[in-house]
């Protein structure tokens, strides 16, 4: 079917779904199907940092808590002003 100037109206229910297969990130644009593996990646690896992190209480590492106080200073800002 055509619109009013000629334009195939087909074409722009096509570009909308083309349009929502791609998510704008701080790296650029990534099509919705890498972005959800990266996120989920970034998620499992979020997880197996928690569970190195929770077996090493047991050590009592001082060294280890300061560390990841201080390298990960900002990211535990973020965590905290998230679960707020």
């Amino acid at each position: 079917a055509e619109g009013l100037g000629g334009e195939d109206i087909a074409d722009e229910g096509e570009d909308e779904e083309a349009e929502n297969e791609f998510v704008y990130t701080a790296a650029g644009w990534l099509d919705t199907y890498t972005f959800q593996e990266c996120f989920e990646t970034l998620v499992n690896k979020l997880h197996d940092f928690c569970d190195a992190l929770q077996y090493q209480i047991q050590f009592n590492d001082h060294r280890m808590l300061n560390a990841i106080e201080h390298e990960d200073a900002s990211f535990i800002c973020l965590i905290e002003s998230c679960l707020d």
